[in-house]
């Protein structure tokens, strides 16, 4: 209740107030204020992580212009060590007779071999590189990939202009308003140090029966009402400077006031069609929201080239060197079976793949395409 305030009170809290901003404000001009602004912001910071995101992801799609070099060992290990057992029982050949055991064994050949089961191993270590270099000259869906990447980075580029455009605005609008409050603040101030002094006056001319008790009274009333209004100004003048700092992304204790006083920052010059015309052509959220459509529509369209054979140049090598005995009848020792042995293998020529998968991507290609159409509504 005003008519239960205490004057001397409310100018214990204004000075109260004004010690505050004294102690806790930063002083910065419209320029810094802007700039720090852009360079705290953490929104900002995400979008410009999100353009970079996109930009990659451009790069990848033009790398698979780049021919593709594959190095392996094939289906197995590279080197190690293999093992392996040959057993055959030709149980439909007759028995061995005693002279043909004996004719063998004159003939210094092996029974094992001869008989109606047959067991071999082998043991050997293996080196085998394999190098396979592809291009695919002729890919009828990279295009579209790399036009739908261009435009999602499009897209992200105008998204954060718009969210720079944004906070600058913010900034700005911000920083006039403590200017305006400031302003305020000391137009008050000087009527509020006018009317004291003549408060003052009114009061020695009281004393001297010059003016009666109500022409004082009305005096003092007066000029409580502009202490309390000073009050609510100063208030508000610490909300906007805290709500200007928290667009700097400054600590929560912290006020921005400006360093300068208020003044006319410039004209608009364009008539009213060109500036709706320029909003229409030049507004980021619009260009953003036709870069995104541009990339689901490209996006659908190599969904429906990926049905299309892709065609490559294709050349190969690989390198197969083993060590040890390829054969050697179970149980007996291999001897001189041990060996060394090395094959190379080359190819070159043109492959290419053709799938279908049923429908799939002809499907996905019209979702792309219906959310192309939506996106380009949202623009009306």
């Amino acid at each position: 209740d005003i008519s239960e305030a205490d004057p001397n009170q409310l100018l214990a809290e204004l000075q109260t107030l004004q010690h505050q901003i004294s102690t806790r404000a930063t002083r910065l001009s419209l320029q810094d204020t802007v700039a720090q602004g852009v360079q705290n912001n953490p929104n900002l910071y995400e979008q410009f992580s999100i353009l970079q995101q996109q930009e990659w992801n451009l790069i990848a799609k033009k790398r698979q212009w780049i021919p593709s070099l594959t190095i392996s060992s094939g289906t197995g290990p590279l080197t190690g060590y293999s093992w392996s057992t040959y057993v055959v029982n030709n149980y439909a050949k007759p028995p061995l007779t005693t002279k043909a055991r004996n004719a063998l064994k004159a003939s210094n050949k092996s029974i094992a071999s001869s008989q109606n089961k047959t067991s071999a191993q082998s043991q050997q270590v293996n080196f085998n590189p394999t190098a396979v270099i592809q291009w695919n000259f002729l890919d009828p869906s990279r295009q579209a990939n790399i036009n739908s990447a261009q435009y999602l980075l499009d897209q992200q580029k105008y998204l954060l202009d718009q969210a720079a455009r944004n906070l600058v605005s913010d900034i700005e609008i911000a920083y006039f308003k403590v200017q305006e409050t400031k302003q305020l603040i000391d137009d008050f101030s000087e009527i509020y140090d006018i009317n004291q002094t003549q408060l003052e006056i009114l009061e020695a001319r009281q004393a001297i029966g010059m003016v009666n008790v109500a022409e004082v009274e009305q005096q003092r009333s007066q000029l409580f009402i502009q202490l309390v209004s000073l009050v609510q100004y100063t208030k508000s003048y610490i909300a906007q400077t805290a709500s200007l700092a928290r667009l700097l992304s400054l600590p929560s204790d912290a006020l921005v006031i400006p360093s300068e006083n208020a003044k006319p920052q410039g004209i608009w010059l364009k008539p009213l069609d060109q500036t709706i015309e320029d909003a229409l052509t030049l507004r980021e959220d619009i260009l953003a929201l036709t870069s995104q459509a541009e990339s689901q529509n490209w996006a659908g369209i190599s969904q429906l080239r990926s049905y299309l054979p892709v065609f490559s140049v294709i050349a190969s090598g690989s390198l197969t060197a083993s060590n040890g005995y390829p054969q050697s009848f179970l149980g007996q020792d291999p001897g001189s079976l041990y060996q060394t042995s090395r094959t190379w293998n080359a190819a070159a020529g043109i492959g290419f793949n053709w799938s279908f998968d049923g429908g799939q991507n002809a499907a996905q290609a019209q979702s792309n395409f219906a959310l192309s159409r939506s996106i380009l509504g949202q623009k009306a």
